[in-house]
């Protein structure tokens, strides 16, 4: 029968390791542009019309409820430009959103020029959400969101 004897000794040394990429500096880390906007959730409000526009980026979605009246801007985090705004009714839930791009899939949103459609949200009375299938964006919806296409 064979038989072991582990004896184990710590001492330390102090090591120095490198994390990161070589040629990285110091506190700059690799992933999104650092450091993130401060102003990520700006919020403008306009007297005229009583909206409330707020703008979001990076990896946040829009939420199913929200302020009411409002629209919300997501701004990807590859472009800088806005991808999707979503608009809320009275009591906050999310009516509709309109995205600008087909996604990178082209088959399943042949709309428009680059693919931009919307997608329509039903809410039943027990508070879940129904949403429904994407659509081309009529010519009044193009009007309204003609910064963003």
């Amino acid at each position: 029968m064979w038989s072991y004897n582990y004896t184990f000794q710590y001492s330390y040394s102090p090591t120095l390791c490198h994390h990161g990429k070589k040629g990285q500096k110091w506190g700059v880390r690799n992933g999104p542009p650092y450091p993130l906007k401060r102003d990520e959730n700006k919020v403008e409000n306009s007297k005229k019309s009583g909206i409330i526009k707020i703008t979001i980026s990076g990896h946040k979605s829009a939420p199913m409820k929200a302020e009411p009246n409002s629209i919300i801007d997501h701004i990807s985090s590859k472009t800088g430009k806005v991808d999707k705004r979503s608009y809320y009714d009275e009591r906050g839930l999310k009516l509709k959103d309109v995205h600008t791009t087909d996604h990178g899939n082209p088959k399943v949103h042949p709309y428009g020029k680059h693919g931009e459609h919307a997608h329509d949200y039903t809410w039943y009375k027990d508070g879940s959400v129904k949403q429904g299938k994407h659509r081309d964006l009529d010519t009044e919806e193009r009007k309204e969101n003609s910064d963003i296409l």
